[in-house]
């Protein structure tokens, strides 16, 4: 018998559709890195990582196990395209978790004379953002020797 660690990936995937839950053990092992970092080079948090790598795998075995995996292109490119729809399946859910209707507010927060003017209290040009900005300085520059107080007041100003 052949040493079951030296087949290719298409064999692996046959054999574990057959039932050898040590095919299956030998495809994680050989792609897990290199899903695992494409997913958390993307979604930069690690526990969203784990759970999108988990939810990959998951995926894999469903599909595999219910006869549906096709056989006509590499198990690595397929693999790599599960992780990469559940990214975007992420990065989807979190724009809508994250999003909030003006509709919600009691004003309008879009219809401000401020805003149409072109003057914002955010504006680094407007009075109220300049004296916040210089209360924040103030209060950090105590200790700051006089050339260093100068640094900051140009920088954040």
């Amino acid at each position: 018998m052949q040493n079951i660690a030296k087949l290719p990936d298409d064999r692996l995937v046959a054999a574990y559709a057959a039932g050898d839950n040590r095919a299956f053990d030998i495809l994680l092992s050989r792609h897990q890195q290199r899903v695992f970092a494409y997913i958390l080079s993307v979604v930069k948090n690690r526990d969203a990582a784990n759970d999108i790598f988990q939810d990959t795998f998951v995926k894999a075995i469903t599909t595999i196990k219910q006869g549906r995996y096709n056989e006509s292109g590499k198990f690595s490119a397929w693999i790599s395209r599960i992780a990469h729809n559940l990214v975007i399946d992420y990065f989807r859910f979190n724009k809508s978790e994250n999003t909030v209707s003006v509709d919600d507010c009691e004003t309008d927060m879009l219809n401000r004379r401020e805003l149409a003017e072109g003057r914002s209290r955010f504006d680094h040009g407007h009075p109220d953002h300049q004296r916040h900005t210089r209360s924040r300085v103030g209060s950090a520059r105590q200790p700051a020797r006089g050339d260093q107080h100068e640094v900051l007041l140009r920088y954040v100003v």
